[in-house]
């Protein structure tokens, strides 16, 4: 059996919530669960194209993304993340530093728990009933041409 195969609802593995570089995950109980629930609602299969992200593949992302620009546009509290930015980054690049700003807190090399998934949209699906069903099971979903980014950002794990 390869890492991280393990069966969390009937249609979901743990793989699918794994840092696509590393294959870590530490994720958020109830996020397998509501993409369960959304995947019934739907009564159609759903993609996970990225949940759980270390600080590298986070950047990664990024500069395929945004190129040059990355250090300006990443999500500094994104929560995909196992862990935050390192210390050389703020070092090459100080527009991290001063994006911080107001920031209480950012988790510098300690270790997260994911609660976010990008999922693919189904074709099959019309994107606002995709978005709508996602709505009322996420705290924050953001809708992208490619289908959604859902997390649980003001869920605690202790719900």
């Amino acid at each position: 059996m390869r890492r991280n195969e393990i069966r969390l609802t009937e249609h979901f593995l743990l793989s699918e919530f794994e840092d696509k570089a590393t294959g870590l995950v530490c994720i958020h109980p109830l996020l397998p669960l509501r993409l369960e629930q959304l995947r019934i609602r739907l009564g159609t299969p759903l993609q996970v194209t990225s949940s759980c992200r270390t600080w590298s593949e986070h950047r990664r992302i990024y500069r395929q993304q945004y190129g040059e620009r990355w250090a300006e546009e990443i999500c500094l509290m994104s929560r995909h993340l196992l862990c935050g930015p390192d210390e050389e980054d703020f070092q090459k690049y100080p527009v991290l530093l001063e994006r911080l700003g107001d920031l209480m807190y950012l988790p510098v090399k300690s270790t997260l728990t994911c609660c976010a998934a990008d999922i693919r949209q189904p074709a099959n699906i019309p994107p606002g009933t995709f978005e709508t069903i996602a709505r009322s099971l996420f705290d924050f979903v953001k809708p992208y041409p490619w289908g959604l980014h859902v997390d649980l950002r003001h869920t605690s794990l202790d719900k």
